[in-house]
């Protein structure tokens, strides 16, 4: 997707009703119900409101602050919607930054080596009885 493409969907988008929450505004939710549940948000209902009012206004610049991002899942459901799951599953994996740095590795022998066998002492205990 050209950067040409990428403007006409955020200038189409400009006259559309669209309505999402950030990853902000749920933590914030969060916030406010724990708050509410202390019996603390009264005291800061002023602030905490002027916070969210500011997040909100924020949010007008995601389609700018997160292009990258948007770009990625937006040709990835426009190769979807042509090349079906076979599509979007060769798309993902040409784009995995995971895959990319093991394919790098993979043409530096000496670097896997070093990093398949070098022991490094644990940086905090094990927990036996958790869950993964």
């Amino acid at each position: 997707m050209s950067d040409v493409d990428y403007d006409e969907f955020v200038n189409y988008l400009k006259d559309k009703e669209y309505s999402y929450k950030s990853s902000e505004e749920i933590g914030l939710e969060d916030f406010k119900k724990e708050l509410e549940e202390r019996g603390d948000y009264k005291s800061i209902k002023t602030e905490f409101d002027l916070l969210l009012d500011k997040i909100k206004t924020n949010k007008k610049d995601d389609l700018v602050r997160h292009k990258n991002e948007i770009r990625k899942y937006l040709e990835e459901e426009i190769v979807s919607r042509y090349y079906f799951q076979k599509g979007r599953i060769e798309f993902s994996l040409a784009n995995d930054e995971d895959i990319n740095e093991a394919l790098k590795l993979s043409k530096e022998p000496n670097k896997l080596k070093s990093i398949l066998t070098t022991i490094e002492k644990p940086t905090k205990p094990f927990n036996a009885g958790k869950k993964f």
